[in-house]
């Protein structure tokens, strides 16, 4: 179910889905490999390098991964209106956040698209998804073509979020989460989203790129 759309900095659309349908078993937790901690979250991407996809690779998430998809095809075609001939989540992974536990600023390379979905997160305790304006990022990205502009300015933006609440933005925005001061652990789903365009539907003089799955 889409919740709202908002415009950043004018970075790109940031927008809210939920599920109704989803119900997590949290013993799964118990059952995953972990990387070492950084500010206490620990993260099931063990190697970024080896493009972990716990979406794909584990069918407990079979479900959840209809509901992802669902939305990201929303997400480019009403949201964003862009061209495409297909997209396909290229990384997932768990982050699991205890007491005390925060992500520092950060953004996401060598992808269009990313999203989090809360596994748990409490609005009343948990930090909601921080995005931050950047003057100039230091860190390449790719673009791509689209039939929508956003031109709304600001400098920071927190979007609350709940257990089953899906987020998905630009991969180049930069965004973390607050000191989690609650008791317990705000758990997400993180991933990363390319997709190829047609090229007869590109911009004058627009170079073109296809990627491979």
């Amino acid at each position: 179910m889409h919740l709202e759309t908002t415009g950043l900095f004018p970075q790109g659309f940031v927008t809210r889905y939920h599920n109704n349908d989803f119900e997590f078993d949290y013993d799964i937790l118990d059952t995953l490999s972990y990387n070492d901690p950084i500010n206490k979250v620990k993260t099931t991407q063990i190697d970024s390098r080896l493009n972990p996809n716990i979406l794909y690779e584990d069918d407990r998430f079979n479900d959840l991964k209809i509901f992802i998809h669902n939305s990201i095809e929303h997400y480019l075609e009403r949201i964003h209106e862009i061209p495409y001939e297909e997209f396909w989540i290229e990384s997932s992974w768990i982050n699991v956040c205890p007491t005390n536990g925060n992500q520092y600023q950060h953004c996401h390379r060598n992808s269009f698209f990313s999203g989090c979905y809360y596994l748990y997160s409490n609005p009343n305790e948990h930090p909601g998804l921080s995005f931050y304006k950047e003057e100039k990022s230091k860190v390449p990205f790719i673009g791509y073509y689209s039939n929508k502009q956003d031109f709304q300015f600001k400098d920071y933006a927190e979007m609350i979020v709940k257990t089953n609440d899906l987020v998905i933005f630009p991969s180049y925005m930069f965004h973390g989460h607050e000191i989690n001061k609650s008791n317990e652990s705000r758990v997400s789903l993180a991933f990363n989203v390319l997709f190829n365009q047609p090229k007869e539907q590109a911009p004058r003089g627009w170079y073109h790129i296809r990627f491979e799955k």
